[in-house]
């Protein structure tokens, strides 16, 4: 199935690795990744042996040391480069959330979702505070909570690749990647900017 929603982390991360390759050829990449994510989604998600153990972790190093963490990362790690200790707790905190999906929704990007869904009650699925509190989240274990939390208000219904990209953005920026090679700092390729042009911009629509 051919996905139109926009995956900046992982479009980016994958034309790296494929700097020598048409165009057409890195989307083709893209499209092979995202399908693996869901096909790895699904698994985990209909897999109570898979998911039981998720559903009792709090903390990271409880998720990493569940059998469905390494199924993920041993499946997406052909895609991915797996060195650093921040894609490890990107990959961790989707494997905990995992078992809160109930349907995967390819067509809509994760943080718009955020921005533009309301509840019964007419109101915004989080308020802009909120939001801004997620992104400052101070550490892992909270960033996960806050999360879960959303998905939660979103009933369970999510883009499970598109909640990877941006899980995977903001713990790239919480390990200093926003500073650049040189301290320079790369306001537009930032969690918090990229964050932010999706979750207002489904507010504008």
């Amino acid at each position: 199935m051919k996905d139109n929603v926009k995956y900046p982390f992982f479009k980016k991360l994958l034309a790296k690795h494929s700097e020598d390759e048409e165009q057409e050829d890195v989307e083709t990449s893209l499209q092979a990744f995202i399908d693996d994510v869901r096909q790895i989604s699904e698994l985990v998600r209909n897999d109570v042996k898979l998911y039981a153990p998720l559903r009792q972790c709090s903390k990271l190093e409880e998720i990493t040391s569940t059998s469905a963490f390494w199924k993920v990362k041993f499946c997406l790690q052909k895609f991915l480069s797996l060195k650093a200790c921040w894609q490890d707790e990107a990959l961790a905190i989707w494997c905990r959330i995992l078992p809160e999906i109930r349907k995967d929704i390819p067509e809509i990007d994760f943080v718009a979702s955020l921005g533009s869904n309301k509840t019964s009650n007419n109101e915004y699925v989080i308020s802009e505070q909120r939001f801004r509190q997620i992104l400052c989240s101070p550490n892992i274990d909270i960033f996960l909570s806050e999360i879960l939390s959303c998905i939660r208000r979103l009933h369970g219904n999510v883009n499970v690749v598109s909640l990877l990209d941006y899980i995977f953005l903001w713990c790239r920026d919480n390990d200093g990647y926003a500073f650049g090679s040189k301290g320079i700092y790369q306001v537009r390729q930032t969690a918090n900017f990229i964050w932010s042009e999706s979750f207002f911009s489904s507010r504008s629509k």
